[in-house]
């Protein structure tokens, strides 16, 4: 399965925040790589992933000072099972200098401005290796300056690459990036649930309406003008609606506009290959944004995959599992799960336990549903055996009768278990200590006249022995003699 998953955000110095709730880029072209680290500028196109290290002249120049910025990185495996874990840190510099020392590197007393960790992101297999990539978008905020993008990595890999045990920063050059000073951000459009480019009109979820807002801060807090012009043109370049919409002041000495169309297929029908364009235009700024719209066929899957899970054969009668899921083009918004093909059961927890489990085979699946409505047509499943030793059974198959004169008595008996073997057996008479035996039958001699009670119990291959024995009651009766003097004892007295 090729895997996708942001466990864990980690917000640290300066207000500077990861960018969440936005569908992650798409990958590097060339990213099945033994080890590469790329960066580039979000919404530009995929072919500008690059390297950018080491040298102040290979930098990533930021076109608008408030764009993000994507981070990816790719280690290869040769064990599909492999945990590896990719802490991305970002740090800016701090001093009065460019940032850079004769290394080419960041000065010491840069600062931190932001760290992720992912957990198994993207893992594809081709031939031998098995390809773990991690994509994650920083938004420095517009905070102006020179960053540097450092990996650190933790977990197990086993051969593939030149890690054998990746703890510490992997064999990538550090990259740079510069946020330049700017007065205006992007023009952002999402859909009326908030979700961004690619849009889908034909999904269970579909978009039903776009919103395309910008923001401004203009020197002495005056835009000049009231009004903002909104372009929406279509691939060709045509213009689909043109609107004029109040600009309104939305605090900090920032000012928005915004326009919001119906998204259907009349005006926007669906295509791979062209972007529509939004153009939004506040006195002297005037700022583009791209955006796409795909038809059904061209929809993302999500994916599942199972983080844990109980072993193949088990001998609790409990079982706990543990999922997660990713969604290259939205993210995942609930999961549905079952045991033996019982009835889907709908969650947005990424863990399940179940409890009283039968002797036998069980299977476990779980499917993502993405924030469009689409099911992971492949559920990650997962069969188990559970073994739970049931003790064996006795029973006497043959004893003397409920009453009778004989003082010699004999004894069968047999056993059997539903999950192994009865390799012996134990038995007693009237309570005493028990006999171990392979045999199935006893006897007894010159057994007192009264009552008594025999009892046998089964053990299995397991030790397990059964919690009931077999038991047969029965009584002698006393001969003529020892009625007799039983009958003179009573008239002695």
């Amino acid at each position: 399965m090729r895997l996708f998953a942001v466990l864990i955000l980690i917000f640290i110095a300066f207000s500077v925040q990861a960018v969440v709730g936005q569908a992650p880029p798409l990958p590097p072209p060339d990213y099945l790589q033994e080890e590469k680290a790329w960066i580039k500028e979000e919404g530009a196109p995929r072919e500008t992933w690059g390297q950018y290290n080491d040298t102040r002249e290979r930098i990533l120049n930021l076109t608008y000072r408030h764009s993000a910025v994507n981070i990816a990185y790719v280690i290869r495996s040769s064990d599909p099972g492999d945990v590896i874990r990719a802490t991305f840190i970002v740090y800016r510099n701090a001093s009065s200098t460019n940032g850079f020392n004769s290394t080419g590197h960041l000065y010491p007393g840069s600062v931190p401005a932001w760290s992720q960790l992912l957990l198994v992101s993207t893992n594809q297999t081709e031939g031998e290796y098995t390809y773990h990539l991690f994509i994650a978008t920083f938004d420095p905020e517009g905070v102006p300056g020179v960053y540097q993008v450092r990996i650190n990595l933790s977990g197990t890999l086993s051969g593939g690459s030149s890690w054998q045990s990746p703890n510490g920063n992997p064999r990538v050059p550090w990259m740079f990036f510069r946020v330049p000073e700017g007065t205006s951000w992007p023009v952002s459009v999402s859909d009326q649930l908030g979700r961004y480019s690619p849009f889908f009109l034909d999904t269970p979820i579909p978009s039903t309406e776009f919103n395309a807002s910008m923001l401004v801060k203009p020197p002495g807090n005056d835009t000049g003008v009231s009004t903002a012009s909104v372009w929406w043109n279509s691939t060709n370049g045509s213009t689909i609606v043109f609107a004029q919409v109040p600009v309104y002041y939305a605090g900090q000495g920032r000012w928005a506009a915004q326009h919001i169309v119906p998204a259907n297929a009349s005006l926007f029908p669906a295509n791979y290959t062209s972007p529509y364009r939004v153009t939004i235009e506040v006195g002297p700024y005037r700022r583009h944004a791209s955006f796409y719209v795909y038809p059904l066929s061209a929809a993302i899957v999500p994916d599942t995959w199972l983080v844990e899970t109980p072993p193949a054969i088990s001998d609790n009668r409990t079982a706990a599992f543990r999922w997660t899921g990713s969604d290259l083009d939205g993210q995942v918004v609930q999961y549905h799960y079952r045991l033996d093909s019982a009835e889907w059961i709908t969650t947005t927890k990424t863990w399940t336990v179940f409890y009283g489990l039968s002797n036998g085979t069980h299977r476990f699946e779980v499917r993502s549903r993405d924030d469009d409505g689409i099911d992971d047509p492949t559920p990650a499943w997962f069969s188990f055996v559970v073994r739970v030793n049931s003790p064996p059974d006795t029973w006497i198959s043959s004893g003397p009768n409920a009453t009778s004169t004989e003082h010699d008595v004999s004894f069968s008996w047999g056993g059997s278990d539903v999950d192994g073997l009865v390799v012996s057996y134990q038995y007693r008479m009237d309570g005493f200590s028990w006999r171990n035996t392979t045999e199935t039958t006893t006897s007894y001699r010159n057994l007192t006249s009264g009552s008594h009670t025999f009892q046998v119990r089964a053990v299995d291959d397991k030790g397990a022995v059964d919690p009931t024995p077999a038991s047969w009651s029965f009584e002698i009766m006393p001969t003529w003699c020892e009625s007799e003097l039983a009958r003179l004892r009573q008239l002695a007295e």
